[in-house]
């Protein structure tokens, strides 16, 4: 069974690989729509960014369970509900914006 740490590492080289096929695309392909190699690179960033912040993040979690670590865990939880939420959007947008401008 894949446990989380492999979809964080699946997540980080997946959205490498979208990260360079875009680069790929635009370099080979200089007059193609704009917008593709765009989407590519934004959800490939995505990706990139979230599962390395995830490994980040988690190294920051106290392994014991007394009382003031799980506050201290929940507090670093929500920040990273936060910057995945932020990303998210950031993302959203910038592909909207790729494609109805383009």
């Amino acid at each position: 069974m894949i446990n989380n740490k492999q979809i964080k590492i699946i997540s980080i080289i997946l959205g490498l690989l979208l990260l360079m096929a875009g680069v790929v695309l635009i370099v080979s392909k200089p007059n193609i729509f704009i917008a593709y190699p765009i989407a590519l690179m934004g959800t490939g960033g995505y990706l990139f960014a979230v599962g390395s912040a995830s490994i980040l993040l988690t190294k920051m979690y106290y392994n014991d369970i007394s009382v003031a670590s799980a506050q201290r865990n929940k507090f670093i939880r929500m920040i990273e509900i936060f910057t995945y939420s932020i990303m998210g959007v950031i993302m959203l947008t910038t592909i909207i914006i790729c494609f109805a401008l383009l």
